[in-house]
């Protein structure tokens, strides 16, 4: 799988994969996805000339939001969403700042892939979504685990 930023040619198939992903309607409209691609924030994995995932690697100020994981259904369960994370663990971290995400409490391979990068759950309500998990994790955890 290839990994890039996204680019504005890009929304309809975001748009297509958000459909897929969710439960049919897309989470974000075109004109949400074009201004996270604007912001630079947008990495998709494209396998067979498709677009098969994306995340969101968004700067905050003092911290970095990864948002958004998507994996195609029909590419789930071989490493393309771990490659995704991994691409975008390599931006947080050049950014040097705290990194954190939300987590559904019953999304149990997620939390685990999120565990193995040096994530742990903070204790935060979500106050999006307070049924959610915060996660954090500082930059390079996984390469300078605790002891």
């Amino acid at each position: 799988m290839i990994v890039k930023l996204a680019e504005t040619k890009d929304i309809r198939d975001l748009v297509r994969l958000d459909e897929r992903c969710g439960d049919g309607q897309p989470y974000y409209e075109a004109w949400l996805w074009q201004m996270h691609i604007q912001n630079r924030d947008v990495l998709i994995g494209i396998e067979e000339n498709k677009i098969i995932g994306a995340i969101r690697v968004e700067d905050n100020g003092g911290s970095v939001l990864i948002t958004d994981v998507m994996v195609d259904p029909e590419y789930q369960g071989r490493g393309y969403g771990k490659k995704l994370f991994e691409s975008a663990l390599a931006i947080a971290d050049s950014q040097n700042k705290p990194q954190w995400l939300h987590v559904s409490p019953d999304n149990n391979r997620a939390i685990r892939l999120y565990e193995s990068f040096g994530f742990s759950a903070s204790g935060q309500p979500n106050l999006d979504n307070f049924f959610d998990i915060e996660m954090v994790r500082q930059p390079y955890a996984h390469i300078f685990p605790k002891p």
